[in-house]
C-alpha cells in the first residue's frame, strides 16, 4: 500500500510538472509571471477530481485558472458544470475568456462492471462537446490528459513510450 500511494503521488508531482512544461510551450509568457506580462486564463475540467485538485491549487498560486468539474466546489473559481451540457459550458466559456483548456474531466475506470453508455457520453461525447464550444470560441490550447488504462498492465515504471494496449478494446 505504501509503494502504491508513493506511485501515484510521484506520477501526480510528474503530471503537474509535465503540464507547466507544456504551457510553456503554448504559451510563453505564462512562466515570466515575476515580470508582469499579462497570462491568458487556463481552465481545467474535472478540477474536482484527483488529479484536477492538485493541479488547480498548484497552478493557481501563480496563473489565472478557473475550473469547471459536475461536483460542487467550494472554491469560487471553480464552476459545477458538467461538460455534456453545451448551452451551460458555452455560458462559461463566454463570461470567464479561457485561452488555455487543461480536459481532464473523464471517467477513468474501465471495467466490465460499468455501464458502456454512460462511459462513451462521460468520454466520449462531452470531450467532443468541450471541441465544439472551444471551436465556437476559437480556443485552440488544448492540453488533454489520458488515464494509465491505455497502457499494458504491468509492475513496471510507465514512461511515455511503455506499450499501448487500452483496456476498454
Amino acid at each position: 500500500l505504501y509503494l502504491y500511494m508513493y506511485g501515484v503521488c510521484l506520477s501526480v508531482r510528474l503530471i503537474l510538472e509535465t503540464v507547466i512544461i507544456l504551457l510553456e510551450s503554448v504559451n510563453k509568457d505564462l512562466i515570466y509571471l515575476e515580470y508582469n506580462i499579462q497570462m491568458d486564463k487556463i481552465l481545467i475540467t474535472g478540477s474536482e477530481g484527483y488529479i484536477g485538485k492538485f493541479l488547480f491549487y498548484f497552478l493557481k498560486k501563480k496563473f489565472d485558472v478557473i475550473g469547471i468539474d459536475k461536483k460542487k466546489s467550494l472554491e469560487k473559481k471553480i464552476f459545477q458544470c458538467n461538460i455534456t451540457n453545451q448551452n451551460k459550458l458555452d455560458l462559461i466559456i463566454s463570461k470567464e475568456q479561457p485561452k488555455i483548456i487543461i480536459h481532464l474531466a473523464a471517467q477513468s475506470l474501465v471495467d466490465d462492471t460499468i455501464n458502456k453508455k454512460k462511459y462513451y457520453a462521460n468520454n466520449v461525447l462531452a470531450t467532443n462537446t468541450l471541441l465544439k464550444v472551444m471551436k465556437n470560441h476559437n480556443i485552440k490550447k488544448i492540453i488533454f490528459s489520458s488515464t494509465a488504462p491505455v497502457y499494458n498492465q504491468s509492475s513496471i515504471l510507465l514512461t511515455d513510450k511503455s506499450k499501448l494496449k487500452p483496456l476498454s478494446s
